[in-house]
């Protein structure tokens, strides 16, 4: 094979073999992404095992019957004799700055208390003086969707700290569980089929550029044997 057919397959060999470094570096930037993928849907699942809900402790001595409800305003109202109420601006009516609320749905209930936007207050023993002990005018006591329709008027009402009242527990929710195991095994399936795809392919790019990587060695020294040969009487 002549000097120039030589450079020609050189040239194309280095071509091939970059070809290959960037299918490799492509399968890499993959594997990469499915890695990030799985660590987000352990993520997911882990906040799904883990995931806390309150619940509002109901006595029943009937068997077929949930001991727990969830924290709408009326369970607790009923179940604790509990009022969900939140901070307003201070005015003539409403000196205290308390506003009862009993038109939320369970998450947003939830979501109040945890987050120290709403709170629960319950009546209040008038024999002692407690700073947190707040007021509710009869307007405010009966406001629309409120629970009770009526407030007395000058009722105490003392705030209670959900996290240590034995009305209000809170648990794992465990009724998530089966489902976000079901989404994890599903899912890490799928990325273990794509990531084993990726490996054999991988392989076989690898087995190729270590062949024209040889090849490559190969044509050189073929070469540099030519350029020898071809100027040895010029030196």
């Amino acid at each position: 094979m002549g000097f120039a057919a030589n450079q020609a397959r050189l040239l194309s060999l280095t071509a091939r073999k970059c070809d290959l470094e960037t299918q490799m570096q492509l399968i890499l930037n993959n594997k990469l992404n499915m890695a990030k993928e799985t660590a987000r849907i352990a993520n997911v699942y882990s906040d799904a095992a883990s995931n806390r809900k309150l619940f509002v402790f109901k006595p029943t001595t009937d068997a077929t019957q949930s001991q727990y409800k969830e924290v709408t305003a009326s369970e607790l109202y009923s179940n604790g004799q509990l009022l969900v109420v939140k901070k307003v601006a201070k005015s003539t009516d409403n000196p205290s700055g308390y506003q009862q609320i009993g038109n939320l749905g369970a998450e947003q209930i939830e979501k109040g208390l945890r987050e120290g936007l709403l709170y629960l207050v319950q009546a209040a023993d008038l024999t002692t003086q407690d700073p947190k002990t707040i007021n509710f005018t009869a307007d405010y006591g009966g406001t629309t969707g409120s629970i009770l329709n009526t407030a007395p008027t000058n009722t105490q009402w003392q705030i209670v700290d959900w996290r240590s009242s034995t009305t209000i527990m809170d648990q794992l929710n465990s009724a998530d569980d089966e489902a976000a195991q079901l989404n994890y095994e599903t899912a890490m399936k799928e990325i273990n089929v794509k990531e084993t795809k990726l490996d054999v392919e991988m392989n076989n790019i690898e087995t190729q550029h270590s062949a024209v990587s040889n090849e490559i060695e190969s044509v050189n020294k073929i070469i540099t044997k030519n350029t020898e040969e071809s100027f040895k009487y010029l030196t």
